[in-house]
């Protein structure tokens, strides 16, 4: 930033969002690791040093020029004990408070000016020429995603959902996001906008084996699978929760009777052990005209297996046969309960 002169106290609020050399570089490794159909994870100094990268395979070094003493033997001691570090600078050119130091702090795995890739202990040091980083904005095929895969190939990772053409080849203008909910995974595909300028593409997701699969937006079940031919647009993405074995459908119990003034308890539960650690009900209250009615349904969020709701039904309520749906978010089953509500008691003179 030498040549910019006195720029920096120039600057205002909106300049921190302005792309720079260390943004663009963390922004290319990422997009082409979730077009991959990967899931990194950042990692912070501290973790550097705490042992966190002990089940990691892989540590990338985004423009990573400062670091502390410290942190640069960390890093290192993950390579001897058989990691890779992959990095598209000079690794620790500066110290930690952003002095330049005499010799970067890892000129032994990243020697200045080499991209050759150098074996370090049990593990590998590999520099990524700035022309495969320059030219990766997440496109199909993209030097960069081509390095990439060839690594992550030979350090045995590979993504748990394959995506192909209809014809076999491999597509990677889709990203990929996983989220997981103890024994079911969301997965969520979506499309790149400017490079399919809005047009949907057919692909084949290809499953480790196979599993219970359910659109969450399309509201519909796909069976029991390890291949499913899929749409995917750059408008909307795809949403499928993914689980080893069929769900257990929700259950909802209520009083068969009541009136206007009660408060009446509503059981919620599932037919079995709910395969997800966090079960997503959405309940719908309908009056006797079958009406939803807003502010007396909700989203709830069960962490136990059963949860108790209460329905405070107001004297201005119509009578007549309510109705409560209960649905499960990942796997769209739905559970109804009829409460038949008469008018209020009369009071007493």
């Amino acid at each position: 930033n030498q040549p910019l002169g006195d720029a920096w106290s120039r600057r205002d609020i909106g300049a921190e969002t302005n792309s720079n050399l260390l943004r663009a570089s963390v922004d290319r490794f990422a997009r082409s690791i979730e077009h991959m159909g990967l899931q990194h994870r950042f990692v912070t100094p501290a973790q550097l040093l705490d042992g966190s990268l002990a089940p990691y395979r892989v540590l990338i070094l985004p423009q990573a020029i400062a670091l502390s003493p410290d942190e640069a033997a960390a890093i290192r001691h993950f390579a001897e004990a058989g990691g890779v570090v992959i990095a598209d600078g000079e690794p620790g050119r500066f110290d930690a408070h952003s002095r330049r130091l005499p010799q970067p702090l890892l000129a032994d795995l990243f020697p200045p000016g080499s991209t050759v890739e150098r074996t370090i202990g049990q593990g590998r040091a590999i520099r990524i020429g700035p022309a495969a980083v320059d030219r990766a904005e997440g496109a199909a095929d993209s030097p960069l995603m081509r390095t990439l895969a060839s690594i992550f190939a030979a350090a045995g990772i590979k993504a748990d959902y394959a995506l192909s053409s209809l014809g076999g080849d491999a597509v990677t203008d889709v990203e990929r996001y996983e989220f997981e909910n103890s024994g079911a995974r969301i997965l969520a595909l979506l499309r790149d906008g400017p490079a399919s300028a809005g047009t949907a593409e057919d692909v084949v997701l290809h499953l480790p084996h196979e599993a219970h699969v359910y659109d969450l937006r399309a509201h519909k079940p796909l069976g029991e699978t390890d291949r499913l031919n899929l749409i995917v647009e750059a408008r909307a993405p795809r949403l499928l929760a993914i689980t080893e074995r069929a769900l257990p459908a929700p259950t909802v119990a209520a009083p068969a009777r009541a009136r206007l003034g009660d408060t009446v308890s509503l059981k919620l539960g599932f037919a079995g052990a709910p395969a997800a650690a966090t079960a997503v009900l959405r309940v719908d209250v309908a009056d006797p005209g079958g009406q939803v009615v807003p502010y007396y349904s909700r989203t709830l969020r069960l962490r136990d297996a059963a949860a108790t709701v209460l329905l405070p039904l107001a004297l201005s309520d119509p009578a007549g046969t309510w109705t409560v749906a209960v649905t499960d978010v990942l796997s769209g089953q739905v559970a109804t309960a009829a409460l038949t509500v008469a008018a209020a008691a009369a009071a007493g003179r």
